[in-house]
């Protein structure tokens, strides 16, 4: 009888023993999943912070490049304002030349 016991209670602590290699196993596998997870939050957070330090540069680029374009804007419209008095003096010279040159054939016809 007291075989038949200690046979039941090996039995038992064998189950037990089963049952603690699977829950140690289970909690290794937890153990690796939760190092992956935070490996990778990591991995994303350097990501995240290069992507930020790469959209500053770019934003930095994009300022510059407005600014320039604003610059070109400013003196592109100098240099229409230049041109348009440019030609106003041009049609004034035209002018002027025309006008010289009817009164030098008036006076011709005059002499």
């Amino acid at each position: 009888d007291s075989q038949s016991e200690m046979a039941a209670k090996n039995k038992e602590l064998a189950d037990k023993e089963v049952e603690l290699t699977q829950e140690k196993d289970k909690f290794k596998i937890l153990q690796d999943q939760q190092s992956q997870t935070l490996q990778g939050i990591a991995r994303l957070h350097r990501e995240s912070k290069e992507a930020q330090t790469k959209k500053e540069e770019l934003q930095g680029q994009l300022n510059d490049v407005n600014a320039q374009l604003k610059e070109a804007e400013e003196q592109n419209a100098k240099l229409k304002e230049e041109c348009a008095k440019l030609k106003k003096a041009k049609t004034e010279a035209e002018k002027a030349k025309e006008t010289e040159e009817t009164l030098h054939s008036q006076t011709r016809e005059t002499n």
